[in-house]
């Protein structure tokens, strides 16, 4: 009987030791100012080619692409929330001469640097003021062909205008914005007509719609 009752304790102080309270439940402001991340990569890489017992005259091909998309959101105040983007890609493809069979170098088929950071004040209305900076380039710029240029040209964006969630569930979301922006296209180490280089800076204005659905 004291054995039992022994092993009965401390079976007791056991559960006690190593019981847990759930967690508290958060309020419904600490979850909305949390980021809300979200990452997707992928790659592909696609060949064809032919045997020489084939005679049908077709060429091969290589191509591969990779490409990433990141977004952070978060409710950084009760009325102003911000959301972040990133989108790269890039990719290549060779091809064979279909009477040689020789194969080509590699040449660039998908090339995208794509930056944004929005600002939305939220209203709680239909529609929301908003305001954004996007930066978009390339990894490598071969329009020269006497120098490879990387990071290049840069085109930048600053919008200001008003912005829709015209649909917003778990699963689904559909954002629609319209605004007017300023625009500076920058086209680095431009070989001009004196054979010397130099910066080119462009800048124009207009407006500009978006709609994103995911």
């Amino acid at each position: 009987m004291k054995f039992r009752a022994l092993c009965m304790l401390t079976l007791a102080l056991a559960t006690l030791c190593f019981a847990q309270e759930p967690p508290a439940e958060q309020p419904a402001a600490a979850k909305d100012n949390t980021w809300k991340l979200s990452i997707n990569a992928n790659g592909l890489l696609s060949l064809n080619t032919y045997s020489n017992n084939w005679t049908g005259g077709e060429a091969g091909s290589v191509s591969w692409a990779a490409r990433l998309d990141a977004e952070a959101e978060k409710q950084l105040k009760a009325k102003l929330n911000t959301r972040n983007t990133l989108k790269l890609a890039f990719g290549q493809t060779k091809v064979q001469d279909a009477d040689s069979k020789k194969w080509s170098a590699f040449e660039k088929s998908t090339d995208q640097i794509d930056i944004e950071t929005m600002w939305r004040i939220t209203l709680k209305g239909k529609v929301d003021p908003y305001a954004a900076v996007r930066y978009e380039s390339q990894f490598l710029d071969l329009s020269d062909s006497m120098r490879d240029r990387y990071g290049n040209p840069i085109n930048l964006t600053e919008t200001v205008g008003g912005a829709a969630r015209l649909v917003e569930k778990t699963r689904t979301t559909w954002l629609a914005r319209l605004g007017a922006g300023a625009r500076q296209l920058i086209d680095r180490d431009r070989l001009q007509e004196d054979l010397t280089r130099e910066t080119d800076v462009t800048y124009d204005g207009g407006l500009e719609f978006l709609t994103e659905l995911k």
